[in-house]
C-alpha cells in the first residue's frame, strides 16, 4: 500500500497498533519500554492510540529498543494481521461515513476493533467479504446514514421549516401558497444566476436529470425544458435553498446516485425539504390533512383535488405527508417508498424509501428478488395504463404473512410528465396502531383493499393458489423451512440414539 494513500491521522494510528504489537511480542509493559527509551509512560500511550507522531529522533529510539529496522516501524505496508485494518484506513467508508452523527470517532471505533487484533482483523474481512459479495458502494452506507438521521428527527426538521418561512415572509410572498415560478426565478436572478432552458436528453446519459448548475464568473442554471412548472420550481427552489442555508457541494439533482461525502447528501437533503417547505407550508397542509382524515369514507377524487389544489406533484405531496404527519398527526410510525419501471416491463425498482417503524423493511433486496406485488404502490403501478395522463390512488390494508402487523398504504401511481414509457408510483404506509385509528376515521371503511402481502416473492409462503400476483418461485422461504426440518430431523435423531 502506498503511504500517500493514507491520511495524516490514519498514518498516527497506523504508528500505534504497530508499536503495540511490536512492544507486546517482546513482552514489554509501558513501564518498561519508557524505561529503555527514555520517553514518559504517557507519551507513549498517546503514539499507541494515534494521537501523538514522534518525530524522527525519537521514531529511531523506539526501534533501536523494539529490535525493529526504522522502516519496519513507520512504513505504511503492514503484516498479514495488520492488513485488513490496513484495507479499512484507506477505505472511502471510514474517510466518509458520519461517525460522529452517532456520537463516536473514526479513531475510537477502529480502536475498538485493534484492542484484539485476531478477533478485529477477522471481523474486518467479513464484512469486506460481505461488501464484495453484495457489490457495497460507500454510497450505500451513505444513503443508509441519512436514512438514520431522518428516523432520529421522525423526518421533520423545525429549523429547515423556520427557514422557509423566513425566506418567503423575506421575499414578501403569500405565506399560505406556493410562489409562483417566476418569482422563484427573479430571486435566483437577483443571486446573479442566469437560467437556461435546455433539451437535456441531448445527453442519454444525463437521463432523469432536472436541471443542475454550471459553475463558473456567471453561475448557470440549466433546466429540462420540458419539465411541469413545478418541477422547475422545485429544482430552482433546492438552489435557492442551498444558497439560503449556505449548503457546500449541492449535487446536481435530487435523485443523484453518487455523491462524493456525507456532507454533500445532507446538503441535498436540507435543499430538498426547504423547496417542499416553501411550496408546501406547513400549517394550512396539515389543517387540509386533518380535516380529510376525519372523512367516514375514502374519497380518491377528493384526495387527488387536495394534491391539485396544493399545485405540486403527487409524489411531493406524498413526501410532505411523511414529514408532517409524525409530529402534527401523531402518527410517528411510517414507511415512505417510492418505485419507478418502464412500462414496457414488470421489473420494479425502489427508488426512494425510508422506515419510521420498528418494522425490518430491507432496502436493498430488489436487485436479486421480486418485492410483492400486493404492496399498494405496486399494485397500482401495474394497474396503470401507459395512455393515462392523470395519476391513480388507492387505500389499502396490508396484513404482513406470518407477521403480526398490518399496514394501512395511501397510494399514487402516474406516468412520469415528459418521460414517454416511465411510470412511478409512491406510497404512506401507516403502522394500524390505536394511534392512527383514533386519527384516520376511514381507517375501516369497507371499500378499502386487504391483502395478504410479504417482502418478496423469494420470502413468501403463500402457495401459488393463494396468490395470482407471484412473479417468483419462494427459494428463500423453502431453503429456511428445509434448513427448520433438518435441525428437527438432527435433534429427534439425538433422541433416538441417546442413552
Amino acid at each position: 500500500m502506498n503511504s500517500t494513500e493514507l491520511s495524516g491521522n490514519n498514518l498516527r494510528f497506523l504508528l500505534g497498533i504497530k508499536l503495540r504489537q511490536s512492544r507486546q511480542k517482546k513482552g514489554f509493559s509501558l513501564r518498561q519500554l519508557a524505561h529503555k527509551t527514555n520517553l514518559s509512560i504517557s507519551y507513549l500511550s498517546e503514539i499507541e492510540k494515534g494521537k501523538k507522531y514522534p518525530k524522527l529522533e525519537k521514531l529511531l529510539t523506539l526501534s533501536r529498543a523494539l529490535g525493529l529496522s526504522f522502516d519496519e516501524l513507520v512504513a505504511s505496508h503492514t503484516d498479514q494481521q495488520l492488513d485488513p485494518l490496513s484495507a479499512i484506513l484507506t477505505s472511502p467508508v471510514i474517510q466518509e461515513f458520519p461517525f460522529r452523527m452517532y456520537g463516536v470517532s473514526p479513531e475510537e471505533m477502529l480502536s475498538l476493533i485493534a484492542n484484539d487484533l485476531d478477533k478485529g482483523s477477522a471481523l474486518i474481512r467479513t464484512f469486506l467479504e460481505i461488501g464484495q459479495d453484495y457489490d457495497m458502494r460507500v454510497e450505500h452506507l451513505l444513503f443508509a446514514a441519512l436514512r438514520a438521521y431522518q428516523q432520529m428527527h421522525q423526518n421533520y426538521f423545525e429549523d429547515l421549516e423556520e427557514a422557509a418561512k423566513r425566506f418567503v415572509m423575506e421575499q414578501g410572498w403569500f405565506t399560505d401558497t406556493a410562489p409562483k415560478l417566476k418569482q422563484i426565478r427573479d430571486f435566483l436572478l437577483s443571486k446573479k444566476f442566469e437560467i437556461r432552458e435546455e433539451d437535456l436528453t441531448r445527453f442519454p446519459d444525463l437521463e432523469g436529470v432536472r436541471g443542475f448548475v454550471v459553475p463558473g464568473k456567471k453561475r448557470k442554471i440549466l433546466l429540462e425544458k420540458s419539465l411541469s412548472d413545478i418541477q422547475k420550481a422545485f429544482v430552482l427552489l433546492r438552489i435557492a435553498g442551498a444558497e439560503v442555508l449556505d449548503l457546500p457541494q449541492l449535487p446536481p439533482t435530487a435523485s443523484w446516485a453518487s455523491v462524493a461525502s456525507f456532507e454533500q447528501l445532507l446538503g441535498n437533503f436540507k435543499a430538498s425539504y426547504f423547496a417542499g417547505a416553501v411550496l408546501m407550508p406547513r400549517d394550512k397542509f396539515v389543517a387540509r390533512l386533518r380535516g380529510f382524515f376525519r372523512s367516514l369514507r375514502w374519497d380518491g377524487q377528493q384526495f387527488l383535488t387536495l394534491i391539485d389544489e396544493s399545485g405540486v406533484t403527487p409524489e411531493m405531496f406524498l413526501y410532505r405527508m411523511s414529514e408532517l404527519l409524525p409530529r402534527f398527526l401523531k402518527l410517528p410510525n411510517l414507511v415512505f417508498m417510492r418505485f419507478y419501471r418502464r412500462s414496457e416491463t414488470d421489473r420494479i425498482h425502489l427508488s426512494k424509501f425510508f422506515n419510521l417503524t420498528p418494522f425490518y423493511v430491507p432496502v436493498g433486496l430488489g436487485s436479486r428478488e421480486h418485492y410483492c406485488r400486493r404492496w399498494g404502490a405496486i399494485k397500482l403501478l401495474r394497474e396503470l395504463d401507459p395512455r393515462d395522463s392523470q395519476p391513480h390512488t388507492a387505500v389499502y390494508q396490508s396484513h404482513f404473512v406470518h407477521r403480526d402487523i398490518s399496514l394501512f398504504s395511501i397510494a399514487l401511481a402516474g406516468n412520469t410528465p415528459g418521460r414517454p414509457g416511465h411510470q412511478t408510483a409512491g406510497a404512506v404506509s401507516f403502522v394500524m396502531d390505536d394511534a392512527f385509528r383514533r386519527q384516520v376515521s376511514f381507517w375501516d371503511d369497507p371499500q378499502v383493499r386487504r391483502e395478504s402481502v410479504h417482502l418478496t416473492c423469494e420470502r413468501c409462503p403463500l402457495p401459488l393458489a393463494e396468490c395470482a400476483e407471484r412473479v417468483a418461485p419462494p427459494v428463500l422461504y423453502e431453503a429456511e423451512q428445509g434448513q427448520i426440518r433438518r435441525e428437527n430431523a438432527l435433534r429427534e435423531a439425538i433422541r433416538h440414539f441417546s442413552d
